[in-house]
């Protein structure tokens, strides 16, 4: 819990007035980290001029200001842009990164990615009014034109005022702060697409998933998998790892073969933002949900990857089978249980929600029903092998036998899943 009573508690400063200026930003260089100055030197650099002028065409001869403050993050340079009306856009600059070509895909990703939510679903985002992703445009860096959301990062608030790791808020807090999530999980795996992909904006309106030159579709989990396990093991050999020396690396194949026998989903395939979390999510003073932000990772998924835990909130649990050597230990791997019970309870009301009244199709299966699932797990497994983290990924290589059929498979509680999920 926070470290202060109901009586003592102080003004809760979120949103633009907690801004602080270049804050915790890390610009990618040679050494992983560059000075302060080079973030300094970057903001110089932005010929924010340009900026009031696109704004002021954009609204129609509305005139506006730049805020003194400003905030950064790992990615991007934020500014609030204030109209003489009354209206706040913010403008979001894409921070100096290694890229190909003549835009930063990333920017425009976000920004059709934002476009999408905003068009076709009731997930809460601000609204991107222009977007200029070119690496040589006239104000020095990619960026995107949005409404200003006030509000702060859950995992932000939630260590500003003191509470304890996965905990947001109050009891209650907590609890809704999870059903907002939940909601939006359920709303975007109802969004349905023939093929596996990121929703484009399609020419003659509306969202297609189609593959470009820098993006591709598929039209089974077979070739996603594929592709996916592919591009793994080349960033591995990038990384100098080899399979001699690190068993671990045999694990993108080995996932490759459990996933085609544990993976039955064959379209069509909903929505999932896979960078759902607490660090991505803006809330109120009180936790509610106000917005999601920096949408990367939305695409038309398998539903084992629908099914995944949110982010930054303790959610996903321990590889299968992993042992206990301390008390502490053992009531870490309860508390991962607990809580990923308590989503899985989530899941299921927000779906009974979407869906009171409502004609599912029969190949329609309610999300909560593969969360904790063979697939699921496994999926899990492999994004938890893109972290590089050797002890994790040894722990999933003993937990492969677990996934052989005819075995027993169990969390890390000892509780079969299938049953954790009926009993919920």
């Amino acid at each position: 819990m926070a470290q202060h009573s109901e009586n003592e508690k102080e003004p809760i400063n979120i949103g633009y007035d907690a801004w602080q200026g270049l804050g915790d930003a890390v610009v990618p260089g040679e050494d992983g980290v560059t000075p302060r100055y080079a973030m300094e030197y970057f903001i110089d650099s932005i010929c924010w001029g340009r900026v009031i002028e696109k704004c002021y065409y954009l609204r129609q001869g509305v005139y506006c200001f730049l805020s003194e403050v400003h905030t950064s993050g790992e990615t991007s340079h934020i500014r609030k842009i204030t109209f003489e009306d009354g209206v706040q856009w913010v403008i979001r600059l894409r921070l100096p990164n290694p890229t190909t070509g003549e835009e930063d895909i990333g920017v425009r990703t976000c920004y059709e990615s934002l476009k999408y939510l905003r068009d076709e679903t009731t997930v809460p985002v601000p609204e991107a009014y222009y977007c200029d992703a070119s690496l040589s445009n006239a104000i020095g860096a990619p960026y995107i034109l949005m409404d200003y959301i006030h509000g702060t990062t859950a995992e932000k608030l939630r260590k500003n005022l003191g509470y304890r790791e996965n905990e947001f808020g109050s009891v209650d807090e907590n609890i809704n702060f999870k059903r907002g999530l939940a909601m939006i999980q359920v709303e975007l795996a109802s969004k349905k697409f023939n093929r596996i992909g990121r929703p484009r904006p399609a020419p003659q309106g509306g969202y297609y998933v189609a593959s470009t030159p820098t993006e591709a579709a598929h039209d089974t989990s077979g070739a996603f998998y594929r592709r996916l396990t592919s591009n793994l093991l080349r960033e591995a050999r990038m990384s100098g790892r080899t399979v001699a020396q690190d068993l671990t690396l045999s694990i993108p194949a080995l996932f490759e073969q459990l996933i085609a026998r544990w993976s039955t989903h064959r379209g069509p395939f909903g929505v999932a933002l896979t960078s759902l979390g607490a660090h991505n999510v803006l809330v109120d003073e009180n936790f509610r949900v106000q917005a999601v932000i920096h949408p990367e990772g939305l695409m038309a998924v398998p539903r084992e990857i629908q099914a995944q835990m949110p982010l930054s909130m303790g959610l996903q649990t321990s590889p299968p089978r992993s042992r206990a050597e301390s008390v502490a230990q053992m009531t870490t791997l309860m508390e991962e249980m607990e809580r990923a019970k308590s989503y899985v309870s989530y899941l299921k009301e927000a779906d009974r929600i979407k869906y009171a009244g409502v004609r599912r199709d029969a190949d329609d299966a309610p999300l909560y029903t593969a969360v904790l699932g063979p697939a699921a797990l496994i999926y899990q497994g492999l994004v938890e092998f893109k972290n590089f983290r050797e002890n994790v990924d040894r722990r999933w290589l003993t937990a492969r036998d677990l996934f052989v059929p005819g075995q027993m498979y169990f969390l890390s509680s000892s509780i079969i899943f299938k049953d954790t999920v009926d009993e919920i």
